[in-house]
C-alpha cells in the first residue's frame, strides 16, 4: 500500500487501496471499525471527513500509522479549500483591477499570466499582506499599521498602497538593522550631503550603507505611473524606512546635479520626519508617514 502522499486524492482512495490489497469489502471494514456501512461509504467517497479517533481505529485495523491517515485527510481537505479559495480569488479580480497590475507585472512582482485571475489576485494580496480586499481596506483605514496621518482618503490609495508595500518588501529585512541612532544620523547628514557631489550610483550605495549603520533603511522603488509621489518616510518596527521613487533617468543616467537635488530633499525630509516621529508615542510611530510629492519636471 502507498504510504507517501505525492498527489492529492481523497482519503477514501487510500482506504480503498488497502481494502483491495487485503480483499476486504466495505461491510467488513465497517464491522471492524465499529461504524455503519453508510459511514464507510461516505468516507470512501470523501463526503465524510476522517476524524482523529477514526484514524486511530484505522491504525489498529490496517497497521498503517494514524499520522499517515491524518496526513492524507489533511492533504485532501487542504486541496478542497484551495479550490474554493481559487474560485473566491477569481471573483475578486475586478477589485484587483483598481491596483496597478501592469506596473507590478512590468517589475516582476506579479508573475502569473494575466489570464490567471485567481493567481493574479493571490500575488497582489500577498504583496499587500492581506487575505482579501475587504481586509485591505479595513487595514488601510483602521489597522495598527495604517498610514492614517497622510495617506487615508487619497483617490490613488490602491497605487500608493502598492508602492509603500513594495518598499517594505524591498528593505532587505529589518532584523539585522541596528537600533535607530538619532544623534548618529544628525552627525551623518553633512557627510551624506558631501557624497552627492560624486558619481550618483556610488553615492546612493554609500548613502544606504551609512544610513543603515545608524538604523535607517533607504530604498528606491520605481514610480507608479500617475501616482505623483516622490518619496515616503515612516517607522516600521521602530526603524525609520525611507523610500524614494527611482527611474532610469534619475538613478542611472543623470548627472550629480539631479541626484543632489533629490538627495538634499530626502535629507531634510528624513530629519524632519524623525524629529517629529520620535516625539510621538511609540505606539503611534507605525502609523506615522510623510509623503513627498514629486516635483514637476
Amino acid at each position: 500500500m502507498t504510504t507517501t502522499l505525492n498527489y492529492v486524492v481523497t482519503t477514501g482512495d487510500f482506504i480503498a487501496e488497502w481494502m483491495e490489497d487485503e480483499g476486504i469489502n466495505a461491510a467488513e471494514l465497517g464491522r471492524r471499525l465499529g461504524v455503519t456501512p453508510k459511514h464507510v461509504s461516505e468516507l470512501l467517497s470523501g463526503k465524510a471527513p476522517l476524524s482523529h479517533p477514526l484514524a486511530l481505529a484505522l491504525e489498529r485495523v490496517t497497521g498503517v500509522p494514524a499520522r499517515l491517515w491524518n496526513l492524507y485527510e489533511s492533504g485532501y481537505r487542504s486541496e478542497l479549500a484551495r479550490e474554493a479559495a481559487n474560485d473566491d480569488l477569481a471573483d475578486q479580480y475586478e477589485q484587483a483591477n483598481e491596483f496597478p497590475l501592469t506596473y507590478l507585472r512590468k517589475y516582476g512582482n506579479v508573475t502569473v499570466p494575466a489570464r490567471d485571475r485567481a493567481g493574479t489576485v493571490r500575488q497582489l494580496l500577498s504583496i499587500l499582506g492581506v487575505a482579501n480586499f475587504q481586509a485591505f481596506w479595513a487595514t488601510w483605514s483602521q489597522g495598527s499599521v495604517a498610514y492614517r496621518r497622510s495617506a487615508i482618503g487619497r483617490k490613488d490609495a490602491p497605487a500608493l498602497a502598492v508602492w509603500l508595500a513594495l518598499a517594505e518588501r524591498h528593505h532587505d529585512g529589518l532584523r539585522d538593522v541596528p537600533e535607530f541612532d538619532r544623534g548618529g544620523l544628525e552627525l551623518l547628514i553633512p557627510e551624506l550631503r558631501h557624497l552627492t557631489s560624486g558619481e550618483p550610483m556610488a553615492a546612493i550605495h554609500a548613502t544606504q550603507a551609512k544610513l543603515r549603520d545608524v538604523g535607517v533603511v533607504l530604498c528606491f522603488i520605481p514610480p507608479v505611473p500617475g501616482l505623483g509621489i516622490h518619496g515616503a518616510t515612516r517607522w516600521i518596527n521602530a526603524t525609520p524606512l525611507s523610500s524614494s521613487r527611482c527611474s532610469g533617468r534619475a538613478t542611472i543616467n543623470s548627472g550629480s546635479l539631479s541626484f543632489t537635488s533629490s538627495a538634499m530633499s530626502f535629507y531634510t525630509e528624513i530629519r524632519n520626519f524623525i524629529s517629529t516621529g520620535r516625539s510621538a508615542p511609540a505606539e503611534d510611530r507605525s502609523q506615522h508617514v510623510r509623503l513627498r510629492r514629486a516635483h514637476p519636471t
